[in-house]
């Protein structure tokens, strides 16, 4: 089409540079919510733009300058990365119709049952709202204590449990197949490592952690390695060293499991005063199992009834190993424990009921 240069200067240079202008919404791609543009829930933003998982990213915050002034921020880095279109929002109603709502919390409380009472009450409200504007999505809980979060999330929501997914321990995890690479003399890489971690996720300690004292009830951790598995390449590291993770261990695998995998949240919060990419890739990893439908295996907090962990019927969200898929939670695949292993899972599920107890007496069965 001819340019007609007798009308420059009279209109704007939309009309000139576009033939054709279409209205309404141009996104055609998967939508993501991420809740609270602190920390954590703009790693998670990143991690989502980073990897060209999304077309449409709403970014919510009840501080409205905080969140526009980060979706600036994210918009600049997103030109390199498909530019998806990124809302900025402090108004719940714009998560409408999100396959994906990641929640993330900001409270700072330094009284700790304060801290956890605040995310409790924050992941009531918002998730309230999601189940009102986007009642068809899977909600993802990137926060700690991420078990208790979940099984909030869950009765909150009324959704399918499968629909709930917490990150859980899939960042000790993380870190327990790169100990095993370092320990390997790095000759093998930590994704060629093949391990789970279950039972309750690490600790969180907010402002005591400056000090490395952790919160008893809530940060002595009850993740469990299940070294009887844990492999490389199809070799199992049991076959080598039988008593590998236990009292009996020549080369002290717990000890350094407790050192560089168990107390490397409280290390990297004493040192930077927070920790955020390790957990908001993990957040990310499970929002790409959904989006494209890989059924990938995670470890991550699922919910897990009574009746199989002996407590009647008191249900508990705790980390197992899990397929990840368009739906949320596929399945969970069973795992042969040793006695050890399987009565420290037990307790994990002892503690994670007790937090439950704890600050959702209401929402037990």
């Amino acid at each position: 089409m001819p340019i007609n240069r007798n009308t420059y200067g009279k209109t704007q240079i939309v009309e000139h540079l576009l033939a054709k202008q279409i209205s309404g919404d141009s996104a055609t791609g998967p939508k993501v919510a991420v809740l609270n543009a602190f920390r954590t829930g703009v790693s998670v933003s990143a991690c989502l733009i980073f990897k060209g998982l999304v077309s449409e990213l709403v970014l919510y915050d009840e501080d409205a300058d905080l969140v526009e002034a980060e979706v600036e921020d994210l918009s600049h880095a997103a030109v390199f990365h498909g530019n998806p279109r990124i809302i900025p929002t402090n108004d719940l109603s714009d998560v409408k119709d999100a396959l994906v709502c990641v929640l993330t919390c900001r409270c700072s409380n330094s009284a700790k049952d304060d801290e956890v009472q605040c995310k409790v009450n924050r992941v009531k409200l918002q998730v309230s709202k999601i189940k009102q504007y986007a009642p068809n999505c899977i909600i993802v809980i990137a926060d700690e204590p991420v078990d208790l979060l979940s099984y909030v999330a869950w009765k909150t929501s009324e959704f399918e449990s499968n629909k709930i997914i917490g990150v859980g321990t899939m960042l000790d995890n993380v870190r327990l197949r790169s100990l095993v690479a370092n320990r390997l003399k790095n000759q093998i890489r930590a994704s060629d490592v093949q391990s789970f971690v279950v039972g309750q996720a690490g600790c969180n300690s907010g402002k005591e952690i400056r000090a490395l004292i952790c919160r008893p009830w809530l940060c002595i951790s009850f993740a469990v390695p299940v070294w009887s598995s844990a492999s490389v390449m199809n070799t199992r590291l049991k076959d080598f060293n039988a008593f590998i993770g236990t009292s009996q261990d020549s080369e002290a695998w717990n000890e350094h499991y407790d050192k560089y995998v168990r107390d490397a949240s409280s290390v990297l919060t004493a040192k930077l005063g927070y920790h955020g990419w390790g957990l908001a890739a993990c957040a990310c990893k499970i929002v790409d199992c959904v989006l494209r439908n890989t059924q990938s295996p995670l470890p991550v907090s699922t919910f897990m009834p009574g009746c199989n962990h002996g407590f009647s019927d008191k249900n508990v969200f705790v980390s197992l190993p899990c397929i990840i898929g368009r739906t949320g939670v596929l399945t969970i695949v069973k795992q042969r424990y040793t006695v050890e292993e399987q009565t420290k899972l037990e307790q994990a599920c002892s503690k994670i009921l007790a937090s439950i107890k704890k600050f959702v007496p209401e929402l037990m069965n």
